[in-house]
């Protein structure tokens, strides 16, 4: 479990300013920065939106002029980022929450596929190249498309250039068995999906360590990012409980419920309010 830390209103106002955007005005960097900086008070976004465009102005005399062979550009990329600057997937410790602030990764220079593969966009698009977030379960990836060519890029693995087909080891890690690849498992993903993966990568870290402070602050975020997802009232709902936050729990579950009257588990959530009420009632 992470130490415990000061709130900071000043990133959690940020964060809600980004998170009322329409997608296409959203920096994805500053939002990825704005939820790290509830975790780090004294983070200095600009300093990493400065190391961004380093990174970027590092690989640009290799790569920009190789721009209209994707394929060249994408190899002079991966050189400069995996090769030289040694960005690398944190396999000895990949729950690690560090993995998915942005901060921690541009300074370790390591990461998980989510946020390896933002380091990877946003340096791409300071050069012009166009790339998208690939939401492939279990394992983000980014791909580039352009006059009917379509190239999957890896950035965990080194920005590897693969096949759809290849990803079945990866599902297969993402699932713990033989899962048929479907053509959903390779949408692209809008800038405010991403930054739910991210918060949805956290909430899975802090609620599986009993950290429900840290839990709430992540799904106070999703809520806003996603104020329709029922299923985020209902978790909410249960991090409440957990905190003995008995009247906030019972307006998330009820919240949940009135959203989703059909639930299939709409019993279990009915069990918890009352369970929860009780609770209430014996403290009064």
């Amino acid at each position: 479990m992470l130490p415990a830390v000061e709130s900071s209103p000043a990133a959690r106002a940020e964060f809600m300013r980004i998170a009322a955007l329409d997608d296409d005005a959203v920096d994805l960097a500053a939002a990825s920065l704005a939820i790290a900086a509830e975790e780090y008070p004294a983070l200095d976004a600009s300093y990493y939106q400065s190391q961004l465009d380093i990174l970027a102005d590092g690989a640009r005399a290799d790569a920009s002029p190789r721009r209209d062979n994707p394929f060249a550009f994408i190899d002079a990329l991966n050189r400069w980022l995996f090769d030289r600057i040694g960005f690398r997937g944190n396999r000895e410790d990949y729950f690690d929450p560090r993995n998915s602030y942005l901060n921690e990764v541009i300074d370790r220079r390591c990461g998980i596929p989510l946020t390896l593969s933002i380091v990877y966009l946003e340096v791409a698009r300071r050069l012009e190249f166009p790339l998208e977030g690939v939401g492939f379960p279990g394992h983000f990836l980014v791909r580039h498309r352009a006059e009917g060519r379509s190239i999957l890029i890896d950035p965990f693995q080194g920005g590897e250039v693969i096949l759809p087909e290849d990803c079945r080891s990866r599902l297969r890690t993402a699932y713990g068995r033989d899962v048929d690849l479907e053509p959903r498992f390779f949408e692209a993903v809008n800038k405010r999906q991403i930054l739910a993966r991210m918060l949805t990568n956290l909430k899975a870290i802090h609620v599986k360590s009993g950290d429900w402070p840290r839990a709430l602050s992540t799904l106070d975020r999703l809520v806003a990012l996603a104020p329709a997802e029922a299923r985020l009232l209902r978790d909410r709902g249960f991090v409440h409980a957990q905190m003995s936050h008995f009247s906030s729990a019972v307006r998330d579950l009820e919240g949940y419920l009135s959203m989703e009257p059909a639930a299939s588990d709409q019993e279990a959530v009915r069990r918890q309010m009352a369970a929860v009420r009780r609770q209430c009632a014996l403290l009064n």
